[in-house]
């Protein structure tokens, strides 16, 4: 399929993990909306598996960091401007 939709090659792809954004949100974007056809086929919202993912990320990063906050490391700024390490 990747020929068919110009998703190959080493100028779309290099081999490693770090893309172009614009690659990973297309890319992201198609497995997603393949994920939700097959929601769909078994009667699963989407909105469901969304919320799964994201709740295991979170606790994926969690373990990786002991603070997050809105995906920034522990020792920088909060929104607010207060420290999260005070």
């Amino acid at each position: 399929m990747g020929r068919e939709t110009g998703q190959h090659g080493p100028a779309y792809f290099t081999g490693g993990l770090m893309v172009r954004e614009e690659v990973l949100r297309e890319v992201a974007g198609d497995l997603m909306a393949n994920l939700f056809h097959l929601c769909r086929l078994n009667g699963v919202a989407p909105a469901a598996v969304v919320a799964a993912g994201a709740m295991h990320f979170l606790a994926e990063v969690a373990e990786e960091q002991p603070v997050v906050e809105l995906g920034m490391p522990a020792d920088q700024e909060t929104p607010r401007g207060q420290s999260r390490s005070s």
